[in-house]
């Protein structure tokens, strides 16, 4: 099993503090050892100078060395002892202590490494180890001097373990502080950490749920910094993966549908195309006027297929962006009343009147592209002309809004349901599902695409009984 980021992280930051603490303890240890020794070494010397300004005065000294909690010893420059205290130390044999290290043959070998130093005319100070004692001592050495020449020099020497038993009680309060301490960081450490681990640990959850598709998780956005910013940056990546998610379910569906009202609206010219193709193979119609007819048939539904392919590849290069549209100055009055003529004509064989009012004639000139916008009117007055029963009117009309031309094309046929609007520029959407013959349903798609591609706008206005009325802007030229 894994170990959590909070556990991996609080365990290998405690074994840090504990290897700096450990650390710290053997360092502090160690240097407070050395300053208080240097200390005590700092206190003896006074001690040690009154005896050597005694001597230089009065030629000896009177302190008596038995009571001195050290050694004291003067020694001339040929190495010999000199006599120049009063109350010189007693025998050892005098105390019976025949094991007692400090014999005079082991102070002498232990101190004459030093005493050329001190004739020399310096003072030592040294913590060492000595030659014939064992453990680590105190060594001072001071000239004696007389009428200025340096005639011996007096030294002291005393074991440093007489002071380590005193650091011994000192060691453990400091050790004992010293753990009190680390597990008091520990446990703070603890408490400190955990609210930060808490918001990853949710990361790391809902991660794995948006790894298996549920985008519509979220994290608390709670902590402190960087930690907040992430789960604020997580919460955006799932809000903007969610609604991709979606997208692309819809488009999905969107692809799904194309392709299956593609198959329908081609199915049907093909399925005609071949039936005809195969009886007319056979033989089957004899009659020339029969056959003409099939011919004829045979046509149209190739000229409908046709006409398929065209619009879907019109609205094809229209969504790629790939359709490059051209702007220039367009007298738009003068476009609508040539479209106008070639719809008139078909507007009589139809029994529809077609009206164009007379706001049209005085519109400014525009910024647009002329070929798009004509291709516009004719899928706007072809549609209304589809849904417009004879004896009708489709109307053609402007107004001018905002350094816009609004153009408008109004039937009065028999309009277009609420529910159906929405849709109503999607490919391949009828609202009328009967009429299963007449356009591709392509149509207002491409014109929707041609008017936005131009930055303009195209709606719709309809009542059911009453009519419908398209209306599209086209800017006005500066």
């Amino acid at each position: 099993m894994k170990k959590s980021l909070f556990n991996r992280l609080f365990i290998n930051i405690t074994l840090i503090l504990v290897i700096v603490f450990s650390i710290s303890l053997f360092v502090g240890r160690f240097v407070i050892e050395k300053y208080y020794i240097n200390i005590k070494v700092d206190e003896l010397k006074p001690e040690l100078q009154n005896i050597i300004d005694e001597i230089n005065s009065k030629g000896k000294s009177n302190v008596n060395l038995n009571r001195l909690p050290f050694i004291v010893k003067a020694y001339d420059i040929y190495k010999n002892e000199m006599n120049v205290f009063e109350n010189p130390f007693k025998s050892i044999e005098e105390y019976g202590e025949d094991k007692e290290p400090y014999f005079e043959d082991n102070i002498k070998k232990s101190i004459e490494p030093f005493m050329n130093e001190v004739f020399s005319g310096e003072e030592i100070k040294k913590i060492t180890n000595l030659e014939a004692i064992e453990g680590t001592s105190i060594v001072l050495g001071i000239p004696i001097k007389k009428d200025g020449q340096i005639i011996g020099g007096v030294f002291l020497l005393k074991p440093v373990s007489d002071y380590i038993s005193a650091l011994n009680g000192f060691n453990m309060v400091f050790l004992f502080m010293s753990i009190l301490i680390l597990v008091i960081i520990l446990i703070l450490l603890y408490f400190s950490i955990k609210p930060l681990i808490i918001p990853l640990k949710d990361m790391a959850y809902s991660a794995k749920k948006m790894a298996q598709g549920d985008y519509s998780v979220r994290i608390q956005e709670k902590g402190y910094g960087e930690v907040e910013e992430l789960a604020n940056s997580f919460n955006i990546l799932a809000i903007n993966l969610e609604e991709a998610s979606k997208l692309a379910e819809g488009l999905e569906k969107t692809r799904r549908e194309y392709v299956a009202n593609i198959s329908h609206e081609l199915r049907t010219p093909i399925a005609s195309l071949r039936a005809m193709s195969e009886t007319l193979l056979d033989g089957m119609i004899n009659d020339e006027q029969e056959k003409q007819r099939y011919y004829q048939i045979m046509l149209t539904e190739s000229i409908r297929l046709q006409r398929l392919i065209n619009d879907m590849l019109e609205l094809s290069k229209l969504q790629s962006g790939n359709a490059y549209l051209e702007k220039s100055t367009v007298d738009i009055s003068k476009l609508i009343n040539l479209v106008y003529q070639k719809f008139a004509g078909i507007a009589d064989d139809l029994g529809i009147e077609l009206k164009l009012k007379n706001d049209i004639k005085n519109l400014p000139l525009t910024y647009t592209n002329s070929e798009r916008i004509e291709q516009v009117l004719i899928i706007l007055l072809d549609n209304a002309f589809k849904f417009t029963q004879e004896g009708g009117v489709v109307t053609i009309s402007s107004n001018i809004d905002n350094e816009k031309v609004i153009i408008s094309v109004e039937d009065t046929g028999e309009g277009i349901k609420k529910e159906d609007i929405p849709y109503i520029f999607e490919r391949f959407y009828k609202a009328d599902k009967s009429r299963t013959t007449q356009g591709t349903g392509l149509g207002l798609a491409i014109a929707k695409q041609i008017i936005e591609a131009l930055g303009e706008k195209i709606w719709v206005e309809s009542t059911v009984g009453k009519g419908t009325k398209f209306s599209f802007t086209i800017g006005i030229k500066k």
